[in-house]
């Protein structure tokens, strides 16, 4: 007889369960709406609900999808069954700390024994605000550098050329065989290695400038160079 009054008893509270569980899936169904999703014949029974920072706003740049099965014992004495996958914006190790957050929540003594989906739901939305930031193209990435680089500076190139380190008279950095930098003959390598700086009408005029004036004082060298073999010549003769 006493076993009978505890299959009995078992039935009910498994019929409670059921209710509760039947009416919290209805309550996130009116709130999610096209964001909640049922998973036909999930056992035990299951659902997703995708979130994001803001509902229904413009400039949402995170999301996640929020599995969630109802094991027999919810939310009496167990807790839902929890995963999160990542839809917009965030990495593996980032959706992996929102689902840490949330399995945390749930197993919590505050949210114990009570329907709590809504309120993980509104945690989870609340750790995508705080990271919800649109992905930076690499075009937009080096501007922010290159604009950093001048207010670091305390203005434009100009300035930043002139509180670079000296390297002799010329004032100009100088490369492993004393090769100013700055000038044309600079190691391509190294130049490739450095910030990438856009080519203007002000900097080509400048580095022809600089280009005929070594072109100049080269051939001049050749010149005196000649002079001084043919001089030379003529007096051993």
């Amino acid at each position: 007889m006493l076993q009978g009054r505890r299959r009995q008893r078992d039935r009910r509270a498994s019929h409670l369960m059921e209710e509760e569980q039947a009416m919290e899936l209805e309550a996130l169904e009116a709130i999610f709406m096209d964001d909640f999703k049922l998973l036909d014949g999930a056992d035990p029974p299951g659902f997703e609900l995708t979130l994001v920072p803001e509902a229904g706003g413009d400039e949402n740049h995170v999301s996640v999808v929020l599995h969630v099965r109802f094991p027999p014992a919810y939310p009496e004495s167990a807790a839902p069954l929890l995963s999160v996958r990542g839809v917009l914006g965030l990495n593996d190790e980032q959706v992996g700390e929102c689902e840490a957050m949330l399995r945390a929540a749930a197993a919590s003594d505050e949210l114990a024994g009570s329907a709590m989906v809504y309120s993980l739901a509104e945690q989870a939305q609340g750790w995508l605000r705080d990271r919800n930031e649109p992905e930076v193209d690499m075009h937009t990435a080096m501007l922010a550098r290159q604009q950093a680089s001048a207010a670091a500076c305390g203005g434009g190139e100009a300035e930043c050329l002139a509180d670079a380190p000296s390297g002799g008279a010329s004032g100009r950095r100088k490369g492993p065989e004393g090769v100013g930098e700055g000038s044309w003959r600079a190691d391509p390598a190294a130049a490739l290695g450095g910030a990438f700086t856009p080519v203007t009408p002000e900097s080509f005029a400048a580095w022809r400038a600089e280009y005929d004036a070594e072109q100049k004082e080269r051939a001049l060298e050749r010149a005196a160079a000649l002079s001084k073999r043919r001089g030379g010549g003529g007096g051993g003769g």
